[in-house]
C-alpha cells in the first residue's frame, strides 16, 4: 500500500512540475513532427505544450479580430502543427476552452490569456516554435541522409566482396 501511495504521489508531483524550456524544445518536435495525424494530444502536459506553442506566435498586446486570429492560427497549422488533422476553428476553440485565449463578451475579439503562465518556465516566452520545428526537420533530414549514405556505402562494399 505504501509503495502504491508513493507512486501516485510521484505522478501527481510530475504533473504539477513546471514545463522547462528543455522539455518544451524536446516535446514540441515530437508532438508536431514525429507523431502522426489525429487531433490534439490527450495527455494534459503535451496538450499544454502544443497550445502554448500556438500562443507564443501571437502578440499578447494585440486584440485580435476573428479574421486576424484565424490567419495566425492557419500559419501555425502550416508551419508548426502540419501533422494535426484539425482546422483553425477547432484550434481556436481549444485555445479558448483551455484558457490560452480570452474572448470578449461580444465574441468578436480575442486576446492571449496568461492563465497557464505558471505552468511554464518564463524563458519559454523567448522561444520560437517555428524555429524549433525547422531545426527538428533539419536534424531529421541530416539523419536520413546519413543513413542513406551509410546504407549505400555498405551495399557498394558488399558488391566488391
Amino acid at each position: 500500500m505504501l509503495v502504491e501511495r508513493i507512486t501516485v504521489d510521484r505522478r501527481m508531483s510530475a504533473r504539477n512540475e513546471t514545463i522547462s524550456t528543455t522539455e518544451f524544445e524536446t516535446r514540441l518536435p515530437y508532438l508536431c513532427v514525429t507523431r502522426q495525424g489525429g487531433g490534439l494530444p490527450r495527455k494534459r502536459r503535451d496538450l499544454h505544450i502544443v497550445l502554448r506553442s500556438v500562443a507564443l506566435l501571437l502578440d499578447r498586446a494585440v486584440n485580435y479580430t476573428e479574421t486576424g486570429l484565424n490567419t495566425a492560427l492557419r500559419r501555425w497549422l502550416e508551419q508548426v502543427g502540419y501533422n494535426y488533422r484539425l482546422d483553425h476553428v477547432t484550434l481556436r476553440r481549444s485555445l479558448v476552452d483551455h484558457g490560452y485565449l480570452r474572448r470578449d463578451p461580444a465574441g468578436t475579439r480575442y486576446r492571449v490569456a496568461s492563465k497557464h503562465d505558471d505552468m511554464f518556465d518564463p524563458m519559454i516566452e523567448s522561444l520560437d516554435p517555428v524555429f524549433i520545428i525547422e531545426e527538428a526537420m533539419a536534424r531529421r533530414e541530416a539523419k536520413r541522409k546519413a543513413f542513406l549514405s551509410s546504407n549505400k556505402a555498405s551495399k557498394e562494399a558488399s558488391k566488391r566482396s
